[in-house]
Formats: C-alpha cells, structure tokens, sequence
C-alpha cells in the first residue's frame, strides 16, 4: 500500500481462477467498505487488472468468466501495466519496459546532444551520469537472471 496505491497479489491455478477472482473481489469489496467508512474515494475507472502467466496459458483465460469489479465497476484485465515505474506485461518478459527506457534514453540524449559544442567535457559527463545513466539503474534489482 503506498500513499495512493493499492495494489492485491493473488496465485493462482487455471482451474481456480473462478475462486482466486471471487476472492479478489471479495478484497475489494472489504476495501470499499474500509474507505466509506474513513470518507476514502477510490476511482475505479483508474484501476487494472493483469494476469500474469505463460503465453500458452493466457490463451486458455476465459476473460469474461472472471471479471474483477470494485463497486459495481468492472476493472479491465490490461496487457501491461505499470507498477512504481516498471511496465509489466502478461508473461513478465521486460519487453516494453526496456522499449520504453530506450525511447526515455534516446529522446534525453537527443536534447543532449544539441548541447554537445557548447558545454566542456566534465559538464556533458556530470549531465550523462545524472540525466541517462540513473534511467536504466531504477529497479535494477529486478533484472536479475534476466535474458
């Protein structure tokens, strides 16, 4: 739980999906009272779901026997979301996340570069290192044993 986020983790079969689902409602259901009772909004139109599994697994979903709703609002299952900065997508696999780093570092090296005959080499190294170089740091940790 972070200061505007919310987040339920739940493990699953593909035959208990039905039942993982209904608990996960039932969750939501707990946190919907929780927040009417404390004067808490929460928006469920800014929400999503994702299942992450193998690609052969996903296939075999049945996306509409399963629906997350949070008061009355069905919440819809998502490719990738993203979650404090990493995009996670349904096989966990990193792809869009480092596309998307690759367009953050190239769009900021690009501005750099329009810079590079006016600033001396110590400045351009100090902008390098704090501008392009902390983009692929963030949440380095999760990269581990990765592909």
């Amino acid at each position: 739980m972070y200061a505007d986020d919310i987040q339920i983790h739940r493990h699953s079969t593909l035959g208990n999906l039905g039942p993982t689902v209904s608990a996960i409602n039932s969750d939501l259901s707990n946190i919907s009272e929780w927040s009417r009772q404390y004067g808490l909004k929460v928006n469920p139109v800014k929400s999503q779901a994702i299942i992450i599994c193998s690609p052969g697994l996903g296939v075999r979903v049945d996306w509409q026997k399963a629906p997350v709703v949070y008061n009355g609002v069905t919440i819809p299952y998502c490719d990738t979301v993203k979650d404090l900065g990493l995009h996670l997508d349904q096989q966990l696999s990193y792809s869009v996340h480092v596309n998307v780093l690759s367009r953050r570092m190239f769009a900021t090296i690009r501005s750099l570069r329009r810079l590079r005959s006016v600033l001396p080499i110590p400045t351009k190294v100090m902008l390098a290192n704090s501008l392009i170089l902390y983009i692929p740091d963030y949440a380095d940790a999760c990269y581990y044993n990765l592909t």
